[in-house]
């Protein structure tokens, strides 16, 4: 009752997304519709998953008899573990008797001594985690194409950039609130689709998701500065509807990068500047590689100070993207991670500026 909302926000929609104490503070102060609209989108997308997880939980112990492989899963860790026995041997369960060899026999065992070499076991060990660390890296990404296939911009947005292409004016202020939007739904359906949350309260995951998706969004901005040309820039905002329509325009259209599409935001001059050297601060060849982008995106997101849980997740994340950057980069690599670490520090810097935009929207719709 203490709060101020907008006129623009439906009550009835707010009370709804109050009314689910189990996930939303009910304490929550929204400022207007948009933000309601994002937390409806968020909540559907929570639902959606832990619904999926509840009814296919079958994350147990299982024992496949033909190949006699014993696989352990808990919705608990983050990493499946898989150990594939000899195809003579026997599964053997916790609780039962292991038949030892009659006394008689003990003595011929008992000076049997295993000679093992530990920096060997040790390098074995490294390499397996490097492995399994490469295979989820591969998962997580094919999750993100997957999403941002699924997910276009749509027709009114394609449509704007086509006529921009054409004309080079100005873009209406909206443009870029409708395309933030939807790149939003894009990262939070590929988020949302992440096992790794499977271990996160529902609370604590829209928490997460309300703090710092749109921080993550920001990073869409940093690919596209860094990108090489207009046509890779294409190809990563651009779901599957969107390629399709962007292809059917006229041949003789060609399309326009982000840095020039900088000059005709509908911002103040000072304002550009200003995101321009933010930007600047990020160029780098390292912001090309998509891979180092997505585990940026993840990282953003699962970054929460007060939640043990959730700075574990995300000292593994920042683990993966280490042995990743040691396979990959020419640099050195703590050069790379501190130009990562910068990086993620500009993007509340750069959300600032496109608030500012919205706001200068708000106010030019008042005025007229």
């Amino acid at each position: 009752e203490d709060s101020i909302y907008e006129t623009n926000i439906d009550f009835d929609d707010l009370k709804v997304l109050h009314d689910d104490s189990d996930i939303v503070d009910r304490n929550e102060v929204i400022k207007d519709a948009e933000e309601l609209a994002e937390s409806q989108m968020i909540l559907k997308s929570i639902h959606k998953k832990f619904c999926k997880v509840n009814f296919s939980r079958k994350r147990q112990t299982y024992f496949h008899a033909d190949e006699n492989i014993v696989a352990t899963s808990s919705i608990n860790s983050q990493r499946k573990s898989v150990i594939v026995q000899n195809k003579t041997s026997k599964c053997v369960r916790n609780d039962a008797k292991l038949d030892l060899p009659p006394e008689s026999s003990e003595e011929k065992y008992s000076d049997i001594k295993l000679d093992i070499d530990c920096s060997v076991m040790k390098t074995l060990y490294s390499k397996h985690l490097v492995k399994e660390e490469g295979f989820y890296l591969h998962k997580i990404r094919d999750t993100f194409e997957k999403s941002r296939s699924e997910i276009s911009l749509g027709q009114e947005i394609v449509s704007g950039f086509i006529k921009f292409c054409q004309v080079r004016e100005e873009f209406p202020p909206q443009f870029f609130q409708v395309a933030n939007r939807q790149m939003r739904e894009r990262y939070l359906n590929f988020v949302c689709s992440l096992d790794l949350i499977e271990s996160i309260p529902a609370k604590t995951v829209y928490k997460l998701l309300k703090e710092n998706l749109c921080k993550a969004e920001m990073l869409t901005y940093v690919f596209l500065f860094n990108a090489s040309s207009w046509v890779e820039e294409n190809n990563f905002v651009q779901g599957q509807n969107d390629k399709l329509q962007w292809n059917a325009r006229d041949p003789g259209i060609d399309g326009v990068s982000f840095n020039k599409m900088m000059d005709y935001m509908p911002l103040p001059e000072e304002t550009k500047l200003e995101m321009f050297k933010e930007l600047i601060s990020c160029c780098r060849p390292l912001f090309r590689d998509m891979n180092v982008l997505i585990l940026m995106l993840v990282i953003t997101v699962f970054d929460q100070d007060d939640d043990n849980h959730i700075k574990t997740i995300n000292a593994n994340l920042f683990s993966i993207l280490t042995k990743y950057l040691q396979e990959k980069t020419v640099n050195d690599v703590s050069f790379d991670m501190q130009n990562i670490a910068k990086c993620v520090e500009t993007l509340p810097r750069l959300l600032a500026i496109f608030s500012h935009m919205r706001k200068h929207q708000d106010e030019t719709v008042a005025v007229r």
